[in-house]
């Protein structure tokens, strides 16, 4: 039996979560002009956007994936929504996305990455099969690694040697928020 085995990196889908935030925005400016002051300090490399529930936090981060062409990757972690909040899943989101966004992601993960020698058994009892073969095995519930050996592996280190790679100093940045979905009461 020849077997392929895959892995997938795949971006969550906020568009619509995006849409919805960013209908009617409005004002704001104060925080975008902070923001493009903070891109070009050389020295700091973290934006954190603080303030209290309702202010909106959210709004502003997914207005930011739509007006900003260097953010690379987006992730809102959304209450209720456990693939939003599983720190591996959310990782392969960010891989995925910054695959689609930066030339050379894709390069620069296969040159970083270790080989990793995997042993699987597989036993299948198919019972009766006429004119048929097995070609292949999807395997889709590993076991997680370590969200910080995952986020080394997947982020870190590809974009340490996407700075190698580029003879240029590129910047682009990571945005994330968490919504919470109202429930309106009755």
């Amino acid at each position: 039996m020849i077997g392929t085995v895959s892995t997938q990196l795949k971006a969550i889908a906020f568009e619509r979560d995006i849409e919805r935030l960013t209908e009617g925005f409005t004002g704001r400016e104060w925080v975008f002009k902070e923001i493009d002051r903070w891109l070009q300090q050389e020295n700091q490399r973290f934006f954190i956007l603080t303030g209290e529930p309702g202010v909106g936090k959210s709004a502003i981060a997914a207005r930011l994936t739509q007006i900003r062409d260097d953010v690379a990757a987006y992730h809102f972690c959304q209450a209720g929504d456990v693939e939003t909040v599983r720190p591996g899943q959310i990782l392969r989101s960010l891989a995925a996305q910054l695959g689609e966004h930066l030339s050379d992601y894709g390069h620069a993960l296969a040159n970083t990455i270790k080989p990793v020698h995997l042993r699987i058994e597989v036993n299948i009892n198919i019972g009766s099969m006429t004119g048929s073969e097995v070609t292949g095995v999807y395997i889709e519930n590993l076991k997680e690694s370590d969200p910080e050996n995952e986020l080394d592996i997947l982020i870190r280190a590809p974009l340490e040697e996407l700075q190698k790679m580029w003879s240029v100093c590129h910047r682009c940045f990571l945005v994330f928020g968490e919504m919470v979905k109202s429930q309106k009461s009755i």
